[in-house]
């Protein structure tokens, strides 16, 4: 969402282009992603389960969220993510959240 206040335009939340769904044990499931988003372009892969966002643990959908929506456009994030049993850790590049009509209402 865009807000104009007084003429000047307040940024946008964060933007990631992933769907992420609750775990039991802690951490995000990766559900979808958005086609040439910032996610996708930095090989994160619908399955990962995403533990750490820069040095904030995920703990679970609702806390994914929050930490995402603190996030600006030109923003760098350091994602930590297990994949089939294996830790990485990858970087990308948050961009502006797209007008609600054109994304989904739960990606981040």
């Amino acid at each position: 969402m865009v807000v104009v206040l007084r003429g000047q335009e307040l940024k946008r939340s964060g933007f990631i282009g992933i769907q992420a769904g609750e775990i039991s044990g802690g951490g995000v499931r990766v559900l979808s992603l958005v086609g040439g988003g910032s996610a996708e372009a930095a090989g994160i892969k619908v399955g990962d389960v995403i533990t750490q966002l820069d040095e904030r643990v995920v703990v679970n959908t609702e806390d994914f969220v929050a930490t995402v929506s603190q996030l600006r456009a030109g923003d760098s994030v350091s994602i930590r993510l297990t994949r089939s049993g294996e830790i990485r850790t990858t970087r990308l590049a948050v961009k502006a959240r797209p007008l609600e009509s054109s994304v989904d209402a739960g990606t981040m």
